[in-house]
Parts: structure tokens; C-alpha cells; sequence
């Protein structure tokens, strides 16, 4: 038996003709709750070795998990030919938040090193193209795109926790607070929280969005 025989018969996920996508497609299949290296083997009638050959461990499935249900939703970005700067802005930044959201508990697992492609950042591209077009520095125009994703993430975390039967995990720490403080302090907060005011709907991303694109206007070149 030669070495390279040999080697092959020690690939276990190769003998199996498992791949990375076919794990992702039975983790998918049984969920985050239910989700383990065994159940992923018993999903696809292997040996549990055939499926530690391209994952090491529960985590990496789930970040895998995440990864899949953010590229779905993201790869399908459209931002129109005609969309102005700030329109085009608005488009990736709503659609890293809805990407985010759409991977629901896995949200925490993701980890996108090693799993970009075009599709991933190619309307990243198209928004630096449209604001450097429209006067922005080049400079200016990535550190506006970052910190735009870092908001859009930062909002859909903030749904992702907050969609918990329980609610956000601020919100006990909140009416803690209140009903240790006086029935006379931190009016505006009591009268919000009773209100039934909210930082985790749409209205709050369009917040988000307008506001800071409002501030980037000032950045433009003439």
C-alpha cells in the first residue's frame, strides 16, 4: 500500500463523501437547540469521525450554522444602478441587519473569517464606489462603511436578544432601577418604559441610519 493509499483511508469524511455543505445542510435540518457532532452523524448515517474531519467541535457547527443563514439572506443585497450614495448606504446596512436577524440564536456563533467570497463583499463595494462618486475621501467612505455594519450588527444582536420569551436582558436591570428609585426620579425613563417605547423595531434602524447618514453629508467633498 502506498502512502498516498494510506492517507486516504485515514480521511474518514472523504471515504464517507461527506462535505462542509452537506454537514451545514443536516445541522440546518435539526436546528441550534437539538444541534451536536452526533446528531449531525445520525442526520446523515455515518460515523461521528466523518464528521470531525471537517468540523472540530459543536461550536464551529453552530458558527457554521450562522454563517449559512447570514450569506443566504446577505447574497441577495440589491442596491439599484440609479441609488444615490445614501440610498445605497441604507440598502446594505438594512440588509446586514435582516442577514443578522434571519440567523436568529446562532447569531452569536457567526464568524465570517474564512467564508467571505464576491457575493459577500461586492455590495460593500458598490456603496464605496457610490460615496467616493459623490465626493466622499476613500478613507472617509470605509470608515463610514464600518461603522454603518458595526450599527446595523449592533441593532440586530440587540432584536436577536430582546425576541427571548423573557425579553432583552436589560430590561429586568431597568425596572430594577425603577422601583428602587422614587415614584418622583427618572421621570422620562418610567414614562418611556411605560409607553411602550422601543429600540428594537424598524423605526430604531431608520433612526440609526438617518442620523448618522445626516452626520456623513458633512464629510462630503465640494
Amino acid at each position: 500500500m502506498s502512502v498516498e493509499q494510506g492517507a486516504l483511508r485515514r480521511r474518514p469524511g472523504n471515504s464517507a463523501g461527506i462535505t462542509r455543505d452537506r454537514i451545514v445542510a443536516a445541522a440546518r435540518a435539526i436546528g441550534p437547540t437539538a444541534l451536536t457532532m452526533q446528531a449531525v452523524a445520525t442526520e446523515l448515517g455515518v460515523d461521528r469521525k466523518a464528521i470531525t474531519y471537517h468540523v472540530a467541535d459543536r461550536e464551529q457547527l453552530l458558527s457554521l450554522l450562522a454563517v449559512d443563514a447570514f450569506k443566504t439572506r446577505f447574497q441577495r443585497t440589491k442596491i439599484a444602478p440609479t441609488a444615490t450614495w445614501d440610498e445605497a448606504l441604507v440598502a446594505f446596512a438594512t440588509s446586514v441587519a435582516n442577514s443578522l436577524i434571519a440567523s436568529g440564536s446562532v447569531a452569536v456563533y457567526l464568524r465570517l473569517a474564512g467564508e467571505t467570497d464576491f457575493g459577500m463583499v461586492e455590495p460593500a463595494e458598490v456603496v464605496l464606489k457610490r460615496m467616493i462618486d459623490a465626493g466622499f475621501r476613500e478613507e472617509d467612505a470605509g470608515r463610514a462603511l464600518s461603522m454603518m455594519t458595526n450599527l446595523a450588527m449592533g441593532f440586530a444582536r440587540d432584536v436577536i436578544l430582546n425576541s427571548d420569551p423573557d425579553g432583552h436582558p436589560q430590561q429586568p436591570e431597568l425596572h430594577r432601577v425603577l422601583d428602587a428609585s422614587g415614584s418622583g426620579e427618572l421621570s422620562v425613563l418610567r414614562h418611556l418604559d411605560s409607553s411602550g417605547f422601543s429600540t428594537y423595531d424598524d423605526r430604531q434602524l431608520e433612526f440609526l441610519v438617518r442620523t448618522t447618514i445626516s452626520g456623513l453629508r458633512a464629510l462630503q467633498v465640494d
